[in-house]
């Protein structure tokens, strides 16, 4: 297990301000970290090349909430190889060059919930997400419900880009807010 909780980091210019790795795969045989949480912190910025502030890969359990992550390279959060629940709410990203929250490459569990609520993303990029799926999603249920986002570029919200579905018992995708209107997400190929 991992917890990041009531940090401050301003002007991370060497790269990543929280990386964990682990060995390609999704069953915990294969050295897969526990619960990984990130609790009320403030990242500022992260400025190298490709840079994210969080690159949270390998866990069987995501708690992020309460986060500020202003001024970003890349990503603000990256979860990647995830088997089990993602819970990522009331965290306030602005101006990230790339996605505001990413979850990518088979994020799976039978009875897992991943709950994407009350988060407020600004300064989206333009051709950019605010919330980016992309790979295998498989889980009980996902919710992306309340979250605001705004733009004075032609950024999206929420995108499923090259994303598969599978097995996902529930699928809701409510009350969340562009420039103030109402928004769904966008499905694309790439």
């Amino acid at each position: 297990n991992l917890t990041v909780q009531n940090c401050v980091a301003e002007d991370v210019t060497g790269g990543t301000f929280v990386t964990t790795s682990g060995p390609t795969g999704l069953s915990p045989e294969k050295g897969l970290h526990g619960t990984i949480t990130i609790v009320n912190n403030k990242v500022s910025g992260v400025t190298a090349t490709n840079a994210s502030a969080f690159n949270l890969w390998y866990a069987n359990e995501h708690v992020i909430t309460g986060n500020v992550v202003e001024n970003v390279a890349f990503n603000a959060f990256n979860l990647n190889q995830t088997v089990g629940d993602v819970t990522f709410e009331n965290n306030a990203i602005s101006d990230v060059e790339e996605y505001g929250l990413q979850l990518a490459n088979s994020i799976s569990g039978e009875n897992s919930e991943i709950n994407i609520r009350d988060n407020s993303f600004s300064d989206v990029k333009s051709g950019k997400a605010a919330i980016n799926i992309s790979g295998t999603v498989s889980a009980g249920t996902v919710t992306i419900e309340n979250n605001e986002v705004f733009s004075d570029e032609n950024g999206v919200a929420i995108q499923m880009k090259e994303a598969t579905v599978d097995n996902t018992v529930d699928l809701t995708i409510t009350n969340n807010t562009f420039n103030n209107a109402p928004v769904g997400a966008t499905v694309g190929e790439n």
